[in-house]
């Protein structure tokens, strides 16, 4: 169609330059390091000129950070809380009625003096 209507084709080196990188990074797993020497860039020109995320990059990093940083988190509270603590909780939570007598007894509640 170009060729009807003597339209040069138009080669953009900066874009093409661009995907290249990005294609790079994506294809050694995000290895910014090996990518920007095999480049010749420092790695922070690297990561602030040609990495640009698609969304279903974001929405993998989303569900990995849920995966791994969350669920060390909820292994690290469980770990900490003692097993009547954690007997106390699952009562709570399976009669709630319990929480109403427990603010009551809180309310009435005298303060400690010593």
């Amino acid at each position: 169609m170009q060729e009807s209507k003597d339209i040069e084709p138009i080669v953009d080196m900066q874009a093409m330059r661009k995907s290249r990188q990005m294609h790079k990074i994506r294809i050694s797993n995000f290895d910014y390091q090996t990518v920007a020497s095999a480049g010749g860039y420092s790695p922070a020109v690297l990561m602030s000129n040609y990495d640009e995320a698609l969304e279903s990059e974001k929405q993998q990093l989303a569900k990995k950070i849920e995966r791994e940083f969350y669920a060390k988190a909820d292994d690290a509270t469980t770990s900490k809380i003692s097993p009547s603590v954690q007997k106390f909780f699952t009562e709570v939570a399976d009669n709630p009625a319990l929480i109403g007598q427990l603010v009551t007894l809180m309310q009435n509640m005298q303060p400690v003096r010593k």
